[in-house]
């Protein structure tokens, strides 16, 4: 009896896991007792992105300082160079490979390429609306295309902002978390304000004057900046640094 192609495709990976497993345990190499105890602190089912983002910064952290995992992904990239992915559904995958592509990508440019991508998705839910009434009125076709462009763009100055100065913030005692998430919302409240601008809206950012315009972004970007700093920045130092002692 032939299996489903997604059973069969577990099967497979299910025996290069024991395949790769035995290989380690004849190898001689130790494990590590750090990587041993991170898989025991995985996040539970329902907890949030920011949490598991967090979680894999800390093995990636450590990846790059342990000798013993140094040691056995060179033995894995040696002896396993083909070693299959877990199967995934189809949407899925695609996600995954999409992440691949961005985080072999300069570690300068991802910011950039996921603010791009994120404003695309989000200005494309409203640009739907107008694509349907395209088939009617061929001219809300440009303006549709052209909002998804304008918002990748100011996405990606979002996220050059964070790679070119705020990043580098962070690493400034106690304040650096917090100012590097005020940079990073500042960055992106500002694409947006430009987007705003480019396509004609001044009226609606100065019809309460310059001046308030100003105050309003300003405080908008210390608050929310604030808070992103905490919630993002600050948890990811201090993880990092627990994960180096």
């Amino acid at each position: 009896m032939k299996l489903p192609k997604y059973q069969a495709q577990v099967v497979a990976f299910r025996l290069a896991c024991a395949e790769r497993d035995e290989a380690f345990a004849k190898s001689g190499l130790p494990t590590c007792r750090w990587t041993e105890q991170w898989e025991r602190e995985a996040p539970a089912s329902d907890a949030s992105l920011e949490s598991r983002i967090a979680y894999g910064e800390r093995a990636a952290l450590h990846a790059k300082m342990c000798t013993i995992c140094q040691a056995r992904e060179k033995f894995e990239k040696e002896h396993f160079p083909d070693m299959p992915q877990l199967p995934v559904a189809g949407w899925m995958r695609v996600l995954g490979s999409a992440a691949n592509w961005v985080e072999a990508r300069p570690e300068w440019t991802r910011p950039a390429i996921y603010g791009a991508a994120i404003l695309a998705a989000v200005t494309s839910v409203r640009a739907v609306f107008m694509l349907l009434g395209a088939v009617r009125q061929p001219r809300l076709l440009l303006p549709a295309l052209g909002a998804i462009v304008l918002a990748s763009a100011g996405g990606a100055g979002g996220g050059l902002v964070y790679s070119l100065i705020g990043r580098p913030v962070r690493r400034v005692p106690v304040l650096g978390p917090y100012l590097a998430g005020i940079i990073t919302v500042c960055g992106y409240l500002g694409s947006v304000l430009m987007l705003m601008t480019v396509a004609g809206d001044r009226r609606e950012l100065t019809k309460n004057g310059m001046a308030e315009s100003l105050v309003t972004f300003g405080l908008v970007s210390i608050f929310f900046g604030l808070i992103v700093g905490h919630l993002w920045f600050r948890q990811r130092r201090d993880r990092s640094q627990t994960s180096k002692s």
